[in-house]
């Protein structure tokens, strides 16, 4: 076997780095070959099929891998840095073929990443491109392939980048700087986050302030069991003041503390493959709230959010959920000869409701200034579009929320129209 190493540019590196390019001859028989890489980053573009051109830079010529025989590749990291890969692509590979990369955890805990998703039926199909995949801190990558089939044509093959990058959170840190942020690990978004990582971090205000916190991307794994970021209104965990698990989103509403102390905590228990998440946060004189505060609405028409951190240009709240203790009030006034007309556009606030009233998580309409309440107090979900209309030229809506119980059980809260 011969090992070429070269320096050349590459769009996704930052300088002039290293690119391995190996040439593997043809098989008479099935030798099994292992390939380790100690230095980064690196490309791995295999081409299982014999080349009767010259490779291009980065390239791996399979040598027409005879059927069962096995590569495979081992990347292993230096002291304090570990693995991060990227599947950039994969062509022409079917579920008959093997193309599988796993790290330490992988015999133990659950498997590494497959070309082919085996759940949900007998009928595997191919995953998603591109995959991220991280080992922990100073342990290997195993990427193995190989080829189950003799019959095809134009070759099969991938294209795998990885670095060797430094960790990022560790253990738990005190945060008492505004504005500022906290992440997983420095490439949040751009590689993977660190496997096997568990950290939290403890926000405080200065006295009589509050925190929120704010995302700009948030990438974890789709089961609860794997990656979990909670957010505690607390100085530390204490299951009575969770107030949001967060995982598999690239968005999460707003947070917002009811006293000077906000603590999160974040666990990995697998061989990662998200990018992790960052965020901000802040330190406010004033109480800060989901659905924003105190409103006074003067306009023509205008719009009532249970929450501001969604899109809303489906006219739907789309896997959002309304925060725990919001207190938010809007008072309406129109011209004093014009009535208030209040349209549900969008209704799921999921309180309790016994006799026509409702418990917890409410949303409750004032007719005037007389405070009287028109109807009755609103909670559970409700056949939108319905409408209310006023007996003067104001209205008051309030919102109210108790604490979390259940994030399984919280509704995704409501678009109201008003106009007069």
């Amino acid at each position: 076997m011969i090992i070429l190493i070269e320096s050349q540019n590459r769009p996704w590196m930052h300088s002039r780095d290293v690119i391995f390019s190996l040439i593997l001859p043809v098989d008479a028989e099935c030798v099994p070959k292992v390939t380790v890489f100690t230095t980064a980053p690196g490309e791995i573009n295999f081409n299982d099929e014999p080349q009767s051109t010259p490779l291009g830079q980065g390239q791996v010529d399979g040598g027409g891998t005879t059927p069962g025989c096995d590569r495979e590749w081992i990347l292993i990291p230096p002291k304090d840095r570990y693995v991060a890969v990227t599947v950039v692509s994969v062509y022409n590979i079917t579920c008959g073929d093997l193309l599988y990369i796993s790290s330490h955890l992988s015999d133990t805990r659950s498997p590494g990443w497959s070309v082919c998703d085996f759940r949900g039926g007998n009928t595997p199909r191919l995953f998603d491109q591109p995959r991220y995949l991280a080992s922990h801190r100073e342990e290997k990558i195993i990427i193995q392939y190989r080829r189950g089939s003799s019959n095809f044509s134009g070759g099969r093959g991938f294209e795998i980048v990885y670095d060797f990058k430094e960790p990022g959170c560790n253990g738990q840190a005190v945060l008492t700087g505004s504005p500022s942020w906290l992440a997983t690990h420095p490439g949040a978004g751009a590689w993977a986050v660190e496997a096997d990582l568990h950290c939290a971090w403890q926000i405080v205000a200065p006295p009589d302030q509050f925190v929120s916190i704010h995302s700009h991307n948030v990438w974890l794994h789709c089961s609860s069991k794997w990656q979990t970021l909670e957010v505690y209104d607390a100085p530390k965990e204490l299951s009575s003041a969770l107030m949001a698990r967060i995982y598999c989103t690239d968005q999460m509403v707003s947070v917002a503390s009811s006293g000077r102390y906000m603590f999160l905590k974040y666990d990995d228990r697998w061989a990662s493959n998200s990018l992790g998440f960052n965020l901000t946060y802040q330190f406010h004189k004033r109480r800060q709230c989901g659905c924003g505060g105190d409103y006074e609405l003067t306009a023509p028409t205008g719009t009532l959010l249970s929450h501001k951190d969604f899109d809303s240009s489906d006219g739907m709240l789309v896997r959002q959920k309304y925060l725990p203790w919001s207190r938010c009030q809007w008072l309406i006034r129109m011209p004093a000869t014009a009535l208030v007309t209040l349209r549900f556009d969008h209704f799921d606030v999921r309180g309790k409701s016994s006799a026509g009233l409702c418990y917890g998580d409410m949303l409750v309409v004032h007719d005037g200034s007389s405070n009287r309440t028109i109807g009755q107090t609103f909670c559970d979900s409700y056949q939108e579009p319905f409408s209310l209309t006023s007996t003067s030229s104001r209205l008051g809506v309030r919102f109210l929320t108790g604490p979390m119980e259940s994030m399984d059980t919280r509704g995704t809260g409501f678009i109201l129209t008003h106009f007069g």
